[in-house]
């Protein structure tokens, strides 16, 4: 009997393990997805700016009212699984980039962006890098940015509030800037916005 209890622990062990190792090895997939296409992101601002001769004097491209890189369409507007492996790319220095999921009752909308030239977010059209289409958000309702490595946000709006969701916590942002973490939600009215702070390179 003892011998049996034995294997049976050895066996719920093994389990155990290699549960822990599949979802480990899911999340280093997703991770590696996401910074391949926040390095893709990278690479198309940097043709954008090649192919604006910004060395010749243009004006500066305009990066308000992006466009999501992906919509994903399901129930309640679930997130789709990382999908096949990445392609190697060769190395590069460390950037940080920042996803911004919007989540409504039926899709999901990916935007890619670079902190370090600010997000804007808010009701005001040609005002800023996403816009909120919800009577309770301010026309310039927040901001996010980046200060040494780290991503920040703060409330740059009048009466509209901008609410910071860690986990089971939640926090008012004002003025002053609060550090966001990756998987930190952002609430504007109604709106969810899921943020996910990713490293390219190596």
């Amino acid at each position: 009997m003892g011998k049996y209890a034995v294997l049976a622990a050895i066996g719920i062990a093994m389990l155990i393990v290699l549960v822990f190792l599949k979802i480990s090895l899911g999340k280093r997939a997703k991770n590696k997805a996401l910074s391949v296409k926040a390095q893709d992101k990278l690479r198309e601002e940097a043709l954008d700016r090649v192919l604006l001769n910004e060395s010749s004097g243009g004006q500066a491209l305009e990066t308000f009212s992006a466009k999501p890189f992906e919509v994903s369409y399901g129930e309640q507007g679930a997130l789709p699984q990382a999908g096949g492996p990445a392609k190697k790319r060769g190395k590069s220095a460390q950037k940080l980039m920042v996803q911004i999921s919007e989540k409504s009752e039926l899709s999901v909308r990916k935007y890619m962006f670079d902190p370090g030239q600010g997000i804007r977010m808010g009701s005001g059209r040609g005002k800023n890098n996403i816009v909120v289409t919800d009577p309770q958000v301010d026309a310039q309702q927040c901001e996010l940015l980046e200060h040494e490595g780290h991503v920040y946000v703060r409330n740059t709006g009048g009466s509209g509030k901008v609410t910071l969701v860690r986990g089971s916590q939640r926090a008012y942002v004002e003025k002053k800037a609060v550090e966001i973490k990756s998987g930190d939600e952002i609430l504007l009215g109604n709106t969810v916005f899921k943020i996910e702070l990713i490293k390219t390179g190596k």
